[in-house]
Formats: C-alpha cells, sequence, structure tokens
C-alpha cells in the first residue's frame, strides 16, 4: 500500500531474529525498499530512531515495551497500536494509535505524518516532553524508592510530575 503511493519510501525493520524472520515472511524482499536489521550497537541503534520519519510499532499485546519508551524519549513521531500499556506510556498525546490488526489506519497514520512534517513535529515534542515530565530517571528513582516505602509500610511522599 504505502510502497504503491509513495515510491521511494524505505521500511527499516529492527527486531530480534525471530521476529525479523516473521516480518520478512509477510512482507517479502524488496531488497531497495526494506531493510531487516538485527544486533545493532546502541549507537546504530540511536542513529536509527534519529532518521527516522515515523516509528510504526505494531504490537498484538504489551506490558512494557522498550522500543515505545526509546522513541517517546527521542521525540520520533510514532504510530502504535492502541493498547492500555501504550496509552500508559505516552498518554493522549504523545503517539498516533491505531487499532490492533488494521492496516488502513496505521496507512493513514503513516501517510498523515509523512505529509504534515510540523504535525510530526509537534507529535515529537509532545512525546519527548511527556517522556521528561514521567519517564526521567530521577523520576523514576524517586517512584522506585517510594514503592519501596510504601511495601516497607513507610507513609510515601508527594512525587513531583509522577502520575503513577
Amino acid at each position: 500500500m504505502l510502497h504503491e503511493r509513495h515510491p521511494g519510501i524505505e521500511f527499516r525493520v529492527v527486531a530480534n531474529p525471530g521476529i525479523l524472520e516473521e516480518a520478512r515472511a509477510e512482507l517479502g524482499s524488496h531488497p531497495a525498499r526494506v531493510h531487516y536489521l538485527r544486533g545493532l550497537t546502541d549507537d546504530e541503534l540511536m542513529r536509527e530512531y534519529e532518521t527516522c520519519n515515523v516509528f510504526y510499532l505494531p504490537l498484538t499485546d504489551a506490558m512494557a515495551n522498550d522500543a515505545l519508551l526509546e522513541a517517546l524519549s527521542l521525540g520520533v513521531p510514532s504510530v502504535v497500536t492502541d493498547l492500555p500499556a501504550t496509552r500508559d506510556y505516552a498518554g493522549d498525546e504523545g503517539m498516533v494509535f491505531i487499532p490492533r490488526w488494521e492496516l488502513d489506519p496505521a496507512v493513514a497514520a503513516i501517510e498523515d505524518l509523512l505529509a504534515s512534517p510540523e504535525r510530526a513535529a509537534a507529535l515529537g515534542a509532545r512525546a519527548r516532553t511527556r517522556a521528561e515530565k514521567h519517564f526521567d530517571w530521577p523520576i523514576m528513582a524517586e517512584a522506585y524508592r517510594q514503592l519501596y516505602r510504601r511495601i516497607a509500610g513507610q507513609r510515601p511522599r508527594t512525587i513531583p510530575g509522577f502520575a503513577g
């Protein structure tokens, strides 16, 4: 679909080996358009996030997802499956949410972000702001201290910026 309407588009699929094989079987081989990447160093992975126009993360289920947090924290315009966990991370403003198992809304969302760099940039900026406000290390460390205090039976303090 996308490659028909956008002849120059490239897809970079980054995943663990088993998932990559599933993706390759599903997407097929298009040497000039689909690149399957694995075993990236931290620097290589960072470059992938920094150079992509849209981060697309189709999920069937999730409790936690490092890729989602990484895209959020780097302010990458993102299209992700609408699940309770993805909403917990991104809030309502940090990403474009699409229904599970539905391709047409995903294609429409990706095309919308590609067609509107201003909207994509604003979405990425909101994602980055959310990551800084809710997932910055000092905030997370304090949240864990509060959790341990609760477990130990101590009264927790208010955590500025933490909504959990």
